[in-house]
């Protein structure tokens, strides 16, 4: 059925205003990418939390996103090109069976130190759940390791307590937690770098994981965009799921940590 042109146009509208809303900035006009694109653009950044920049906060006891830099897009190519990889990133990691994941924009920078040899690392990234109990917030940290060639590892860590004496950290490094990762950043020429981790709960695999868990595509495309992106960094999505803990899991989580929860990965 057709809909009427003023009807569409204030669908637009409305539309236009809601992705105003969020947050982020559009270097753009919204109107005239039309009705499907902007349909689309709105239920997918709806659904994104935004992975801030991590850094040591009180005396260096630990680790908190402390920015709130503006997330912007700079031309409706831009905004095209990252909603393609997000929905690659929730769709890999559902591995078809549509489990649910926690879908999160990140914006990757290259970490201010480096190891003269050995893989780069990108800047910490975190969110953090507060309206829980005063006493056990529950944070996510997240950071890549790129390299040597065409490698990478995900290193993925929740924290809870913050930096009281009874805080606690599962990780994937050390086989304390175990998840379904993948991130997937859209590169300036067109295509996609994609990390994909599922790194399992079961014991042979829980501790030391070798990169070659993660399965990988453009790694040395995307270390050549974040090195010349500088500050700037590069947009990329990353998407959570399957969730276990290898211990005892964290007093408090929050509903969308809860969900995705699984005995097995």
């Amino acid at each position: 059925m057709l809909v009427p042109a003023c009807e569409l146009a204030a669908k637009v509208r409305g539309m236009t205003k809601e992705l105003q809303a969020l947050p982020f900035a559009y270097q753009f006009p919204l109107q005239p990418l039309g009705f499907e694109a902007l349909a689309e653009s709105l239920l997918l950044l709806k659904s994104l939390r935004l992975l801030r920049r991590r850094d040591l906060v009180g005396l260096g006891t630990g680790w908190a996103p402390t920015d709130d830099e503006e997330w912007g897009f700079r031309s409706g190519a831009d905004l095209e090109r990252f909603i393609w990889a997000a929905q690659t990133a929730r769709v890999k990691a559902q591995q078809g069976r549509q489990p649910p994941v926690l879908l999160m924009a990140a914006i990757l920078r290259v970490a201010g130190q480096q190891l003269v040899s050995g893989p780069l690392a990108t800047t910490s990234l975190g969110v953090e759940w507060v309206n829980g109990p005063a006493a056990d917030p529950l944070q996510l940290g997240i950071r890549l390791l790129l390299g040597p060639g065409e490698r990478a590892e995900v290193d993925l860590e929740l924290s809870s307590g913050g930096w009281s004496p009874w805080s606690e950290t599962w990780a994937l490094h050390d086989g304390t937690l175990a998840a379904k990762v993948v991130v997937a950043a859209p590169l300036p020429g067109g295509g996609i770098a994609l990390i994909r981790c599922n790194h399992h709960s079961d014991t042979s695999q829980e501790a030391n994981t070798e990169h070659s868990s993660c399965e990988v595509e453009n790694i040395n495309l995307l270390k050549e965009t974040l090195a010349a992106a500088g500050d700037a960094g590069v947009h990329a999505c990353v998407a959570v799921g399957g969730l276990a803990w290898g211990k005892d899991g964290p007093p408090w989580c929050p509903p969308e940590v809860r969900r995705l929860l699984c005995k097995s990965v």
